[in-house]
Formats: structure tokens, sequence, C-alpha cells
């Protein structure tokens, strides 16, 4: 697919964070599919950064997996479980229950570059703009880096 960068160009990328990173108050999103008994199980976490509090907030369908889901909330609750941490995920309708097992991928946004931008790296452009010609052009793009890859 050929997608037009405009300027100017916000151009992210991902930072590893981890299960300790996740705590009350936090502003998340996170895509999960159910598990055998019907809960939800994550399949990544991304954690936003204070000025994204709110950003497309609520639980929806979502098209990483089967049956996923994504939900950006706020974290009400944190429980160590066996399977890993449970996340009480709060938004304006209402509430889920998200594990997070041992593993799942935790990002956070940080800056990047034009120049990061290489053949090879994974991308992921959100609200792409399509002209009347059918082409498409973006002014924001996240590009994987030191090996962390957008899990969207």
């Amino acid at each position: 697919m050929k997608v037009t960068l405009n300027d100017p160009l916000t151009v992210g990328t991902m930072k590893k964070a981890t299960l300790a990173s996740i705590t009350v108050g936090a502003y998340i999103g996170t895509a999960a599919t159910p598990g055998p008994d019907g809960s939800l199980v994550a399949l990544q976490v991304l954690i936003f950064p204070e000025t994204s509090r709110g950003v497309a907030e609520g639980h929806r369908p979502w098209d990483l997996a089967p049956n996923s889901t994504m939900t950006n909330a706020h974290v009400e609750a944190v429980v160590q479980g066996n399977a890993g941490n449970i996340l009480t995920l709060k938004y304006k309708e209402g509430t889920v229950n998200v594990t997070v097992p041992q593993g799942v991928p935790i990002v956070t946004p940080a800056p990047a570059e034009r120049a990061d931008l290489k053949p090879g790296e994974t991308i992921i452009i959100f609200a792409a703009s399509r002209a009347a010609d059918g082409t498409l052009s973006t002014g924001r793009i996240t590009v994987s880096r030191d090996g962390v890859a957008p899990p969207m």
C-alpha cells in the first residue's frame, strides 16, 4: 500500500514497559481476547502518556485477532493473580477486568524521527485520509525501533 507522508509529519515509536509500570490511575489501551472461561486476556498493553488521557475511551471490537476487543480506560485496580496481573479498567460506559499474562507486550509511546522510517521496520498508521482519487496520506506514523514493534 502506498501512503503519502504529509508535512509536518509526526513520527513516534514504542519503548518497552513492564507490568510494574501499570499503576492505579494510569490511562491504558489493551487489546484482549476471551480466555477459556470468557474473561478477557490481554494480547498487548499500551500505557498512554498523560497528555493522551481520555483518547478513544471505551470498550469495542478490535481487529488484532478473532473476537478481540480494545479497551481504552483508567486503571481502577491492579491485583496479582496466578495467571498474571488482573487489571480493573473503568471507562465512561462501564468496567472490565483484563488479565495481563507474563510476556504480553507492554509499551509506551516515545518520540522518533523521520530517519527511523527504514525498509523492513514495522509501522502503524491511524487516521490516514483518502483523497478523491483514492490516494492515502497521513501526518502521523508509529515505527518499530530497537526491536520493539507497535503491537496494535
